[in-house]
Formats: structure tokens, C-alpha cells, sequence
């Protein structure tokens, strides 16, 4: 469907979101609580109706990105920045680690940096055997497959970061991923303890890779 019914439909669902009070509501609107409580309620509440639109059009847009070629996608790429520091990050052969936090849309981002380099992905498995199965498929379509190693958030495989890393090897991950209880430590986030991940700073120290922020962000309404 054009781009412009996508936004339409994901609006929409949007709409029919909103009130619902369900878990992500709650979040989203817990969450600003805590990190703008100087919102009269009216402007907390205009902002909890752009995060769950822009969650909405993240799914849309998501599943787009999924079913497309990934030369389709990429060619919708209208600003770069920092490339020469990441190809030099990987020329270097110490090892690079992309940290790509939920921000914009790291799907897309997952594509533009195997259209670079070969590439590990950390992610933590969903609940689902089927949900698991279809997104290691279509995280490695359209001519990725070879470029793509999909490592889950577990121990035998998160050694096998280790190695990648030391051979000089790049992987990406997702840093404000909630950890396993005993994975993680607690830190201040917001006044709040945080169960905040510490594997990306372990990789970090144990390999010498080059730790590179990432993200891919909507400009506008394209």
C-alpha cells in the first residue's frame, strides 16, 4: 500500500488504541509521568497521543520494511551521518558494536548496516516459536541471508559475540533491552532504579571493539 494509507491506517488504529488503558498506555503515560512531571495534565496527555500514533506507525512501517526488497528500502534514505566513522570503525578490524536504542527504526537501520558489513544481530526471542521463526526469516530476506547472523540473548550464543568481536567482526545491539534478572544492574534512570543491561559495556572492555551510537530516524511525513 502507498506510504500515505499506511500513516492513515496506523492513525487510525492509533485512535482506537487511545483509552484503552491498556499495558502500553500505562507505560507510556507512567513513563512521562516520571520524566516530565512539570506537564500540566492536559500536555501529558497530548503527549501520550503522539507516542502511541508514533508506536502505531512503527509497526506499519516495520512490516513494510520486512516484506520489501531491502534495496527498495534503503533507496528511501535521504540523509547519512557518520559513515566514514563507521567504515573506519571497520576497517580498523578491532571489532565494532552498534548501539542502536528503540528510537526510529531500527529495522531499517539493521538493513543499511548489512548493505556494509557482514553482521551480528542481538535479540532477545520472543515468547512465540512461530513470532521467533518469522522474524529471524525476514530479518534475513532479499538477499541478506549470508550477511546476517541472528545470535540470541543467551549464554552459549552471546559467547560466540565474543569471538566475532575479537576477530574483528561487527555486531549490533539493542542497549535498552531489559535484562534477565542477574544479567543486569540497577542504575538511576529518571530518579527511578533501572534493571539496565551490562553486556554491551562487558563486550566493550573484553574486546576493544569500537562502540558506535546508531539510529534511523522519520523525517517528516516520509
Amino acid at each position: 500500500l502507498p506510504w500515505a494509507w499506511l500513516r492513515g491506517m496506523a492513525d487510525a488504529f492509533a485512535r482506537a488504541w487511545i483509552g484503552r488503558n491498556d499495558r502500553t498506555e500505562r507505560v507510556v503515560r507512567r513513563n512521562l509521568e516520571l520524566a516530565y512531571p512539570e506537564l500540566l495534565p492536559a500536555q501529558r496527555e497530548s503527549l501520550v497521543g503522539a507516542v502511541m500514533r508514533t508506536t502505531a506507525r512503527q509497526g506499519v512501517e516495520t512490516l513494510r520494511f520486512w516484506t520489501q526488497p531491502h534495496a527498495k528500502n534503503l533507496a528511501m534514505l535521504r540523509e547519512t551521518h557518520g559513515v566514514e566513522m563507521f567504515d573506519a570503525a571497520v576497517a580498523s578490524g578491532h571489532g565494532v558494536i552498534v548501539a542502536a536504542p528503540h528510537y526510529g527504526n531500527w529495522e531499517l537501520l539493521n538493513q543499511w548496516l548489512a548493505s556494509r558489513t557482514p553482521l551480528a544481530i542481538l535479540y532477545a526471542p520472543p515468547e512465540s516459536e512461530v513470532a521467533e521463526a518469522f522474524l529471524r526469516r525476514v530479518r534475513a530476506a532479499h538477499g541478506d541471508a549470508g550477511r546476517v547472523t541472528q545470535v540470541r540473548a543467551e549464554g552459549p550464543a552471546i559467547r560466540g559475540l565474543f569471538k566475532l568481536l575479537q576477530g574483528g567482526g561487527v555486531a549490533g545491539i539493542l542497549p535498552d533491552q531489559q535484562p534477565k534478572a542477574g544479567d543486569g544492574e540497577f542504575a538511576p534512570f529518571f530518579g527511578i532504579p533501572a534493571l539496565t543491561m551490562t553486556l554491551l559495556s562487558r563486550l566493550a572492555q573484553r574486546t576493544g571493539a569500537t562502540v558506535l551510537l546508531g539510529y534511523c530516524e522519520r523525517i517528516g511525513e516520509t
